[in-house]
């Protein structure tokens, strides 16, 4: 059977911060499901609660025990035609696309509708539950690293665990009858090059990231690192949080999908700039894309950092903000991807830099460029220069 199908639009109603939301997950151009999500807005306006209502939805878990007098609807792209999956308090029910029709459907993203008469609409174009897999799934929070719904241990464990993976696979290496006669050193040159292991492999990943600060991963003790300055050992327990964390969620994913055939899944990823520097946070996205983009995986992440969200085309951010009668509304991005930090921050995250901001910043440029006048002996560069300053002076 198949996996379950992507979802490409959710309504909340009446659930937690959410009054009536209708929000739009599909790719305009194309119409198709988007296959990452990140979402944007101001404290309270239910990013984190957003982010959990679609790791839920699209990986087959429930939120029926959290509704009470609301409800919540996802609706899946099948082949055939698409299906609402709608959640209310202890029920779960499947319907036909065509309760998009339905009087109360409609009424209930604008205005209270009784949850019976919702329910009542719902019975109408009921559906057999289609009885789709649960697909695999990560969930990352500050205060939570999940892999299936099951909490996961530290960094060390997950260490420990790949040394022993990589252990048993060495021993089966070397009972195989054409590395009987080896010596140890030519049995280890010949198992690195033909058996990549998890481990091996991850070390590279976790590397790029633990360069940023004058570190490697030990080749031959996983379980240090070595400064890349000394030469010293230094322990994993010596790393932030922030960083031990990053590595832990990453190294989870790698291991989830290496050497792997796994066709579907969801990573969510809430706040993952927390406690990591600026230069980790612009890779950050791009190294979750190198484990999931050969696998039909959805990326869904929260975020208040816009380094994070520059990564994300346009069309893939949800922003959420408040509406005139103080109810949260969603709308698309619309700083481009790449876009520098300060234009994603004036168009999707509405922050605008006061007079007194760019008075800083202004005279910030004026020290530096002071300072380059004064250790120039070209002429012509300290024209340019001088220039640069009045130019300033001007503005």
């Amino acid at each position: 059977m198949p996996p379950l199908p992507p979802i490409d639009r959710i309504v909340l109603a009446r659930y937690r911060q959410f009054h009536h939301c209708d929000i739009d997950l599909r790719e305009p151009s194309t119409g198709s499901p988007l296959r990452e999500v990140c979402v944007l807005g101001p404290n309270g306006t239910g990013k984190s609660t957003l982010l959990r209502v679609l790791h839920q939805l699209s990986s087959g878990g429930s939120l029926e025990d959290e509704l009470d007098a609301g409800f919540v609807a996802a609706r899946h792209v099948t082949e055939e035609a698409p299906l609402y999956h709608v959640q209310t308090q202890g029920e779960s029910i499947w319907c036909s696309a065509g309760i998009e029709a339905n009087p109360a459907f409609g009424r209930s993203l604008g205005e209270t509708v009784a949850l019976s008469e919702f329910l009542s609409a719902c019975e109408e174009h009921r559906t057999e539950a289609p009885g789709w897999p649960v697909v695999r799934s990560a969930f990352f929070t500050p205060e939570t690293t999940q892999v299936d719904g099951e909490p996961c241990a530290g960094l060390e464990e997950l260490l420990r665990q790949l040394l022993q993976e990589r252990s048993m696979a060495y021993r089966e290496f070397l009972r195989r009858p054409e590395n009987r006669d080896r010596t140890v050193a030519e049995a280890d040159e010949a198992f690195r090059e033909t058996r990549r292991t998890v481990a091996d492999s991850l070390t590279v990943a976790w590397d790029k990231v633990l360069s940023v600060a004058r570190l490697r991963f030990d080749s031959d003790n996983r379980e240090s690192l070595v400064s890349l300055d000394s030469g010293e050992a230094v322990p994993c327990s010596a790393l932030s949080r922030g960083l031990r964390d990053f590595l832990l969620r990453l190294g989870l994913v790698f291991r989830e999908y290496f050497d792997s055939d796994k066709q579907a899944g969801i990573v969510s990823l809430d706040d993952p700039e927390q406690g990591l520097h600026p230069s980790l946070c612009l890779g950050l996205i791009d190294l979750y894309r190198s484990i999931l983009d050969s696998h039909d995986t959805r990326l869904f992440v929260a975020t208040h950092s816009p380094l994070i969200a520059t990564q994300f085309p346009a069309t893939s951010r949800v922003v959420l903000g408040f509406g005139e009668n103080g109810h949260i509304v969603a709308r698309p991005g619309t700083a481009p991807e790449g876009s520098d930090p300060e234009r994603l921050l004036r168009q999707d995250f509405g922050v605008q830099l006061t007079d007194w901001q760019r008075r800083v910043r202004r005279a910030g440029e004026v020290t530096k460029l002071k300072r380059a006048i004064r250790q120039t002996e070209d002429q012509s560069e300290l024209a340019d220069l001088l220039d640069e300053v009045m130019s300033l002076r001007r503005r």
